[in-house]
């Protein structure tokens, strides 16, 4: 009995010591890279609604398709140049700013942006017409010209007409004035238009008025004076006809006008195509603006954009990575799209076939500029307004309106009240 329990004893501790010890030594694998670090991308944009989401998605589907990745930011667009600009000038804040081609050359005369002639490929660029490029060339200091902001929409105002009304849009404003009165029957209207720089400025050069020469020096009340006050003396002409709604900051009065079915042509910017979509549906038309008989040549308006700046900030990692987004965004199938959500695209070999407002406002850009730099930079198209308003109201004559303006645009453009 002794023998065979210390038998078992024995036996125990054997099992025992064997479950003890220690485990069989693990296969050795290959130590893995540590990953690398992956390019991110801040953009800052002011969008909102469908046009928001629409950006977002694209911006979002470049960088997967890329291997990088975008943080996207709604700001306020108030204070967007603001705060762009604090925060470059502390090496903060976004790698990509979406903002207007007037905030694009404010960055650029600031020293804040990064010239973009070498980085956008020759294709996309030259797929854009030549008058929207032009919206983000400055010119530095030392002379040298640089495109400092990829447009990838733009706008410019056009004439829109009801179709059922107005058979074929008129082609001078003598046309455009007769009909207009002759479709006067309250209160139904003939013609609106916000009487405004932004709106009807492309005529002061129809007049061979001008603001600035070609060197970008004030010649309002010099070499552009004679024009100027034409021009001023048309519009005041505008304002007084009491059978035309074209007023002073009338915009919301047309608006108004228009929803309720009451108005048969609009001058007003393309960008604003759906509110008259909306309301005239397929009867909706866009022409250029009709010529002036009165006027040495046709109306130049004035382009404007939405444009896509990069921090100069940026290492040749992230500058790559831009120039994926740009390219991606310039791409003949999101420019499709763009102008398929009611959005003027700046590529012009999208396929237009079944986008009659595109090919529309396509067509109207023949004549249109964009707008001197100087105009973007200083307060001038409020110095133009005040005078607008001035002879509107009687205050001034069209003579001293422009003396007034072309001395205030002196003291800020030029640092001088003198001629």
């Amino acid at each position: 009995m002794h023998l065979r329990r210390a038998w078992l004893i024995w036996l125990c501790c054997f099992v025992l010591a064997a479950c003890a010890s220690p485990a069989s030594t693990p296969v050795a694998t290959a130590t893995l890279p540590p990953p690398k670090n992956q390019t991110t991308l801040v953009i800052w944009h002011a969008f909102g609604g469908s046009e928001e989401f629409l950006y977002d998605d694209m911006l979002q589907s470049i960088a997967a398709a890329n291997g990088f990745t975008v943080v996207i930011q709604r700001m306020p667009m108030a204070t967007m140049l603001d705060d762009v600009s604090s925060a470059w000038r502390n090496a903060k804040g976004p790698h990509i700013v979406i903002l207007n081609n007037s905030h694009a050359i404010a960055l650029a005369q600031r020293g804040l942006s990064l010239q973009l002639d070498a980085i956008v490929s020759a294709p996309r660029r030259d797929a854009i017409v030549q008058q929207v490029r032009d919206t983000t060339r400055y010119t530095n200091a030392d002379g040298t010209t640089g495109w400092y902001g990829v447009p990838l929409t733009y706008a410019l105002p056009v004439l829109y007409y009801n179709a059922h009304s107005v058979l074929q849009p008129p082609q001078t404003t003598d046309d455009l004035l007769t009909m207009a009165r002759a479709l006067h029957n309250p209160p139904d209207w003939g013609l609106g238009a916000d009487i405004s720089f932004d709106t009807l400025g492309g005529y002061l050069a129809g007049y061979d008025g001008a603001v600035f020469d070609t060197t970008n020096h004030v010649v309002l009340g010099t070499s552009g004076r004679a024009g100027a006050e034409r021009w001023l003396t048309w519009l005041a002409g505008l304002n007084a006809d009491a059978d035309l709604l074209t007023n002073l900051n009338g915009i919301l009065r047309v608006e108004r006008t228009v929803g309720a079915g009451q108005l048969a042509l609009v001058i007003d910017s393309s960008a604003r195509s759906s509110i008259y979509q909306q309301v005239w549906g397929e009867a909706m038309g866009i022409a250029p603006l009709p010529r002036d008989r009165a006027a040495s040549g046709p109306p130049a308006p004035l382009l404007s954009s939405t444009v896509l700046v990069l921090n100069k900030r940026l290492t040749a990692d992230e500058v790559r990575a831009a120039q994926s987004l740009i390219d991606g965004l310039l791409s003949t199938e999101r420019q499709q799209v763009l102008a398929q959500n009611g959005i003027q695209p700046v590529n012009r070999t999208i396929d237009t076939t079944n986008l009659p407002t595109v090919l529309a406002i396509q067509a109207a850009t023949a004549n249109a500029v964009a707008a001197p730099p100087e105009l973007l930079r200083y307060d001038v198209q409020r110095v133009i307004q005040s005078a607008i308003r001035k002879v509107l109201a009687g205050v001034d004559t069209p003579t001293d309106a422009v003396t007034t303006a072309d001395s205030q645009l002196r003291a800020i453009v030029e640092g001088t009240n003198q001629p």
